[in-house]
């Protein structure tokens, strides 16, 4: 008898694999990169390797992802560059799901096709997919208990991402329990695991250290008191890693959340945390995940409570605890309880990851690319750093930055000179207009209605996640 079509996917799980790269290389290739995508590249290529590594303290992201694109950087200075090393990545995190993964081969495909995995850490060329992409490595050494693997994970996963680095704490904690041995049998099996781990997170630590110049965040900033709104909302985005639903009526439709922009009284959330509660009483007897995933749950939650709120990227950290999980667990899920929460949620993230996909490729590319031949040998000054990084991308020129009185190619996320009204920006125009005898311009994502400026041109969806940048000249004084 002829096998279904169906039937030889789940024999041959690396078919869908190839069909499912593709899906994303589809995504990449309609996908405008927006300007935290840029930065990273505008960055490597316009800096050496010590001031690669000084700006990490301004960026507060560990350096392995700049590293890796220093190198490219050598290669060409096109951002298809980034896209296909990328798309590496993704393909990679995608083989573990859907090849070496305990799942059932629907629940694998369900899984890869998830608003996560087909999307955020897969079209979004950003660092997280290898923070991603570590962990995955983490679960499938399980059973080979790798020493090279194992060592490859835990002395990078620090310098991938500030939740990387979370996340590698949490999985030598599971690592632990898993080898039930006494902890001076542990800590001499792993010695040296540990030690280049350490390393990793001390450097990567001292590197991500806010400058005192840094305008991004500094440690001040840190929230230690106590907040029950923010906390309220700390938690909800547990709902945006269970359940995320992008709002697509926004322009940034990946820094959304549907179901947290309506749900004012966090009933969902409440909703979600009671079907957690109720998998993990089913799975009481493996106590010890149960505890790890709870113990991984919080230590996320502390952190988006004292340090960064973040958006679905971030809360997709969330997500990925709960993968491990489920990964180590699923070969004990009796209850058709545990099943039917599992299936719902998959299929949440499968509807949720093709509707983002397709709406990202219906997402018409902007005009901003034709900047330079409809400003030629023009001079860009901003008072944004995110209009002024992807302007000099698409212009291939520098951008003066108004705030720290630079030209440059990136944004440097430094304190500068503090405008608050739009006449002190317009004065120090005027005073840089002194200075240059070019034409020049101020790019802006601020709609000016002062009679200083006078708007020259309008570009929509200009950065791919901010919907307008204005482009002005400056009125000279009396008119």
């Amino acid at each position: 008898m002829k096998e279904s079509f169906l039937a030889s996917l789940y024999k041959q799980p690396t078919a869908w694999w190839c069909v499912q790269v593709l899906f994303i290389c589809v995504g990449v290739y309609y996908h405008e990169p927006w300007f935290d995508e840029l930065q990273a590249w505008q960055l490597v290529q316009h800096t050496s390797l010590v001031e690669l590594l000084a700006q990490c303290s301004f960026e507060h992201h560990p350096p392995l992802w700049y590293l890796v694109l220093y190198v490219l950087s050598f290669v060409g200075d096109d951002f298809v560059l980034v896209q296909l090393v990328h798309i590496g990545v993704a393909a990679w995190v995608h083989y573990l799901i859907l090849v070496k993964s305990p799942f059932h081969w629907i629940e694998r495909c369900l899984l890869a096709s998830g608003y996560f995995f087909l999307y955020e850490y897969a079209v979004i060329s950003r660092s997280y997919s290898i923070s991603v992409l570590l962990i995955l490595i983490y679960l499938y050494n399980i059973s080979l208990q790798s020493k090279w693997l194992t060592l490859l994970v835990f002395g990078l996963l620090p310098w991938s991402t500030q939740q990387g680095a979370l996340f590698s704490i949490l999985l030598w904690l599971l690592t632990w329990w898993n080898q039930r041995g006494t902890v001076s049998e542990f800590l001499f099996k792993f010695r040296i695991p540990l030690l280049i781990w350490f390393i990793a997170c001390v450097s990567a630590g001292i590197l991500i250290i806010p400058n005192e110049q840094a305008a991004f965040f500094q440690m001040d900033h840190l929230r230690i008191s106590w907040n029950f709104s923010l906390l309220l909302a700390s938690i909800s985005t547990f709902t945006s890693a269970m359940l995320p639903l992008p709002d697509f009526s926004q322009g940034a439709m990946w820094n959304t959340n549907f179901l947290n922009e309506y749900d004012r009284g966090m009933s969902v959330t409440w909703v979600v945390l009671g079907m957690m509660g109720i998998l993990l009483w089913q799975l009481r007897r493996q106590y010890r995940i149960g505890i790890w995933w709870l113990l991984a749950t919080l230590i996320l939650l502390i952190y988006t409570y004292t340090v960064h709120f973040g958006f679905l990227r971030h809360h997709g950290f969330l997500w990925l605890a709960f993968i491990v999980f489920a990964w180590t667990s699923y070969s004990q899920w009796q209850s058709q309880w545990q099943k039917g929460i599992w299936w719902f949620l998959l299929l949440i993230h499968a509807v949720s990851g093709w509707l983002m996909l397709i709406a990202d490729i219906r997402r018409p590319f902007s005009q901003l690319k034709d900047i330079a031949t409809d400003f030629p040998k023009a001079l860009f000054l901003t008072e944004t750093d995110c209009c002024g990084l992807v302007v000099s991308y698409y212009s291939k020129e520098e951008v003066f930055s108004i705030v720290d009185q630079q030209f440059r190619f990136y944004a440097s996320f430094k304190r500068g000179l503090n405008l608050n009204t739009p006449e002190e920006v317009a004065k120090e125009i005027r005073f840089f207009q002194t200075k240059h005898s070019a034409s020049v311009y101020l790019i802006s994502i601020v709609p000016y209605s002062s009679s200083e400026f006078h708007l020259i041109k309008e570009y929509k969806q200009s950065l791919n996640s901010l919907d307008h940048l204005y482009v002005y000249s400056i009125l000279p004084h009396g008119n």
